[in-house]
């Protein structure tokens, strides 16, 4: 049986904590975007820190690497899921 996924939006970054996910649009130069999950580690009142949980599917920027530690303040993350490992 897989983890049953909220994707309730927290009203503030407080709800969110290390293990859960937040998706943002990443933007190149050239205006293209692409969205993508980052893996929570800390949570600050603007945001939070995580890790690039994927590879991206583009490639106009090449310094997006799985497993980079980024920042994303909280005004532009777009989803967010949080996985609970009993699945209720």
């Amino acid at each position: 049986m897989s983890p049953r996924v909220d994707r309730t939006w927290p009203e503030t970054a407080e709800q969110l904590v290390a293990g859960d996910a937040v998706k943002k649009v990443f933007v190149a130069a050239n205006g293209s975007g692409e969205g993508m999950w980052v893996k929570v580690m800390k949570v600050y009142p603007w945001g939070i820190v995580g890790m690039l949980a994927s590879p991206p599917v583009e490639t106009y920027r090449p310094e997006l690497v799985k497993g980079n530690v980024v920042a994303v303040n909280l005004h532009e993350v777009i989803d967010w899921l949080r996985e609970h490992p009993n699945g209720g």
